[in-house]
């Protein structure tokens, strides 16, 4: 007489309670990653403005004539008079912050003025990212929440 054979594999309470917990991992990792992605998004963000600078300003050094940035919300512009070169456009959970409407670069490359440029979500100063043009026409940009003396932003101004 043969034995039955003994079948292996999970019951179907087993299951269910891997699948409870991977919903409550899942629930506790969801916030976390939120943060993740707004601290991306803003520096990608700032990355593409200081992308956006130093563009402007290789096109007036090789181009031997000046190349505007206009700032128009969350637009920014790089032109040649009225010609348009290139164009980004922030998301708009993105404020852009700035001292100045727009940035000249002339022929040498050197910046009409400097211009600092904050960018912040929801009015979080310890998320801001801050970048400044400099009138040499260096950009500088700095970590989360810091400013030029390498202290912490207080707000999302300029």
């Amino acid at each position: 007489m043969s034995r039955p054979q003994k079948m292996a594999g999970f019951t179907l309470i087993e299951l269910m309670i891997v699948v409870v917990l991977l919903a409550i991992f899942a629930s506790i990792a969801m916030p976390a990653m939120q943060g993740l992605i707004t601290s991306n998004r803003l520096e990608n963000a700032s990355n593409d403005v200081s992308g956006l600078l130093e563009y402007a300003r290789m096109e007036a050094a090789t181009r031997g004539t000046a190349i505007t940035v206009n700032f128009n919300g969350d637009t920014l512009t790089v032109r040649q008079g009225n010609t348009p070169l290139r164009q980004i456009t922030l998301s708009t959970d993105i404020n852009l912050q700035l001292s100045a409407d727009d940035i000249q670069y002339n022929a040498t490359g050197a910046a009409s003025e400097t211009v600092s440029i904050v960018l912040c979500r929801d009015e979080s100063a310890a998320e801001a990212r801050k970048i400044i043009a400099e009138r040499s026409g260096r950009v500088r940009h700095f970590g989360r929440g810091m400013n030029e003396n390498n202290t912490a932003l207080t707000s999302c101004s300029p």
